[in-house]
C-alpha cells in the first residue's frame, strides 16, 4: 500500500494502537519515528520503552508486554541489524503488531513479513525512488484486518500519494536492482578503505567483519546495503552523496550531524563525528570511481598530499595524524 510518504505509512501503524498501549522502539533508529512516539507519549496515548537494536533476548522479553515492536535494521544511522528471525518468531501479546522498517535494506535484501513480520515499511524516497525526485512510502502486510485499517487511516489523514509519484515510484524500482548491486560494491570498498585512513578511528558498515552485528548481517540479509557511518578524529559534518538524474556523477549534500530536532533525544557532543555517505545511486557505465570518490578535495575527508598508497589517500596538508610511522607502515 503506497502513501504520500514514509512517515505517512509510519503515522498509519501508530494510529492503530489504542489508549495505553506499550511502544517498544529501538534506541538507535530514525528521529522522525522517535519525535513521533515522544509526541504519543506526552499526549498519554502510549508508553515507550527502547531497546538496544542488538539486544535479541530484551526484544524478545518486550514481544510478552508490546502493542507495538517497532524494529529498524539496520538502524538508522549506527547500521545495526537486528536478529529479526528471533524476534519475530518470539511468542507475543495476542493482537500485537511486529513492525520492520526495511529502508535501509530494501525489499531485495531483506523481506520482513517472511521472518513473520506484521508489516513492513519502506521510505520510497530513498532506495526505490532513486533519482530524488519522489517523496512516498510503502506498507506491506499479509494481514488483511490490519491492511484495511491502515487504507482506513490513509484516506482518512489524506495520505493517499498522486499518480505522478507512484509513477515515478515504479520507475525507479525497474532500476533497483542493478543500482543496489553496484552500490552495494562501492560501499564495500569504499567501507574498507576508510577503515585505514589514519583520521578514521572506526566504520559502521555491516559487510565489515568488524561490525558489532556481522554475523547477524551475514544470517539475515541477502546483501549489505549502501550506507556507510564512520567516526574521525576530529569533529566533522555529515557527508550525504546520492547522484544526479543522469547517474554519471554525484552531488554530494552537507548538513550538520545528529542534528534531531523532532526527537525527545538531546544532542550528544560525543556523537558529533559520525559521518553518513549514502551510495543509493551509483550506476551504471560512468559511474565514479572509489579514488575518485574518496578523493574529492571539496567534499571527502581530510587527505594528505604525501604519496600515500591510494587507500588512505585522502588528501589535504599534512597534520599530526599523518606520521612517519604511518607513511612507514604503508610503503
Amino acid at each position: 500500500m503506497a502513501f504520500a510518504s514514509g512517515m505517512a505509512a509510519i503515522a498509519s501503524v501508530f494510529d492503530q494502537l489504542a489508549a495505553g498501549a506499550v511502544v517498544v522502539l529501538p534506541d538507535d533508529c530514525y528521529h522522525g519515528v522517535a519525535g513521533l512516539a515522544a509526541a504519543g507519549a506526552e499526549r498519554q496515548r502510549w508508553s515507550v520503552k527502547r531497546v538496544a537494536v542488538d539486544d535479541t533476548p530484551g526484544w524478545i522479553r518486550s514481544c510478552g508486554i508490546a502493542d507495538l515492536i517497532w524494529l529498524e535494521s539496520p538502524s538508522n544511522p549506527l547500521l545495526t541489524v537486528a536478529d529479526l528471525a528471533a524476534v519475530c518468531a518470539a511468542p507475543r501479546k495476542r493482537g500485537a503488531i511486529v513492525a520492520v522498517d526495511n529502508t535501509f535494506a530494501t525489499p531485495l535484501n531483506q523481506r520482513p513479513l517472511d521472518f513473520g513480520a506484521t508489516v513492513s515499511l519502506q521510505s520510497a524516497t530513498k532506495f526505490i525512488g532513486g533519482h530524488s525526485d519522489l517523496l512516498a512510502g510503502i506498507a506491506t502486510t499479509k494481514d488483511d484486518a490490519l491492511w484495511h485499517a491502515l487504507r482506513k487511516s490513509r484516506e482518512l489523514t489524506g495520505a493517499t500519494p498522486g499518480t505522478l509519484e507512484a509513477f515515478l515510484a515504479v520507475r525507479g524500482a525497474r532500476t533497483l536492482a542493478l543500482r543496489l548491486q553496484r552500490a552495494q560494491q562501492t560501499a564495500m570498498m569504499l567501507s574498507e578503505r576508510l577503515e585505514m585512513h589514519p583520521l578514521v578511528t572506526r566504520v559502521r558498515y555491516p559487510g565489515l567483519p568488524s561490525h558489532s552485528t556481522h554475523a547477524i548481517a551475514k544470517r539475515v540479509l541477502n546483501g549489505f546495503g549502501t550506507i556507510i557511518a564512520f567516526e574521525c578524529v576530529e569533529a566533522l559534518k555529515w557527508l550525504m552523496v546520492s547522484a544526479n538524474a543522469s547517474g554519471s556523477s554525484v552531488t554530494p549534500l552537507v548538513s550538520e550531524g545528529w542534528n534531531r530536532p523532532w526527537s525527545e533525544e538531546p544532542r550528544s557532543p560525543d556523537r558529533n563525528t559520525f559521518l553518513l555517505l549514502s551510495y543509493d545511486s551509483v550506476l551504471v557505465s560512468r559511474t565514479p570511481t572509489i579514488s575518485g570518490l574518496i578523493s574529492t578535495r571539496r567534499y571527502a575527508l581530510p587527505h594528505c598530499e604525501h604519496e600515500h598508497p591510494s587507500a588512505i589517500r585522502l588528501g589535504r596538508p599534512c597534520h599530526s595524524a599523518c606520521t612517519a610511522d604511518l607513511e612507514r607502515a604503508t610503503r
